[in-house]
């Protein structure tokens, strides 16, 4: 059974009032951005989830999937996102879940959030982005008034968790404050936010669904750190270095009689000689690594 207020939401009123008006401004072809932001474990993935399903419903179709509507990661989310266009679905949930956690990732991040606004303003799907800390996003996003909402999960319980709205506007105060201390998160408790509700927790089998799939992902995060701090490397993560598919690299491999050095979950992993040799045959075939033929 889902457990909701008496409203009929599983979320306070105000909310449902402030998610009407980042539907009106998609409609109208404006950006539609929601951020949700708070420390770990406070409710940021399951809050999202209950705004999605929301504006879902408001288009009268059943709660998101998570493998259409959800992408944990920018790989994923842009995958997903392009899903959302293509079957008419109003609204697409990027989770960070682990991307921050390479040099240079957030400067990605804010490329990739900066062609997505560009590309995908016109088709109205809303986009809700789930950060450890809303100062990750670009501060111009903020000052071109792209997110329309703000939400930081303040406090979890037993059942249900706590939410503070912030608009657009009175979040620069929050920012202002963020890039002032040492502990950004800190600054929620120096800025009045716009609202304060509640949210319930998932029902116990969509939790469960969405819990599976988050720890699938943290694993292959943390199978992907051990293997690139070992200095090995699968087919996938070759081909992106080199600009070849991953056929070809397989290719390469199996004519030069690589074996690979390690097999984790049915994929193979080569070291670092292994992958320059590879690198190196591509180079005395095209005269240069990075360039396609």
């Amino acid at each position: 059974m889902r457990p909701l207020y008496e409203h009929g939401q599983p979320f306070s009123q105000v909310l449902e009032a402030n998610l009407k008006d980042v539907i009106s401004l998609v409609e109208n072809k404006e950006a539609g951005c929601i951020v949700i932001d708070g420390k770990l474990g406070r409710g940021k993935t399951t809050l999202a989830v209950h705004c999605a399903d929301y504006i879902n419903e408001q288009k009268n179709l059943p709660p998101i999937k998570y493998d259409e509507q959800l992408g944990l990661g920018g790989a994923q989310f842009q995958s997903r996102l392009r899903l959302c266009y293509e079957k008419k679905l109003p609204v697409c949930i990027y989770d960070e879940a682990g991307d921050f956690d390479k040099r240079g990732a957030l400067g990605k991040f804010n490329k990739m959030m900066n062609r997505t606004f560009q590309t995908y303003r016109a088709y109205r799907i809303v986009v809700i982005v789930v950060l450890p800390c809303g100062d990750d996003l670009d501060t111009r996003f903020y000052k071109n008034g792209i997110p329309s909402l703000i939400l930081n999960c303040s406090q979890k319980h037993k059942t249900h968790a706590d939410f503070r709205l912030y608009s657009v506007w009175r979040y620069h105060y929050v920012l202002d404050k963020m890039h002032k201390i040492k502990v950004p998160l800190q600054a929620y408790g120096m800025v009045e936010p716009n609202a304060r509700g509640h949210f319930k927790d998932l029902e116990a089998q969509r939790a469960q669904e969405l819990d599976i799939i988050g720890t699938g992902e943290k694993l292959s995060l943390l199978r992907t750190s051990e293997t690139e701090t070992s200095g090995l490397y699968n087919y996938k993560q070759i081909s992106e270095q080199t600009g070849r598919s991953t056929k070809r690299i397989s290719n390469i491999a199996n004519k030069l009689k690589i074996k690979p050095a390690k097999i984790l979950d049915r994929q193979k992993y080569f070291n670092k000689q292994q992958t320059t040799k590879i690198k190196d045959y591509i180079e005395n075939q095209t005269g240069n690594p990075w360039k396609r033929k």
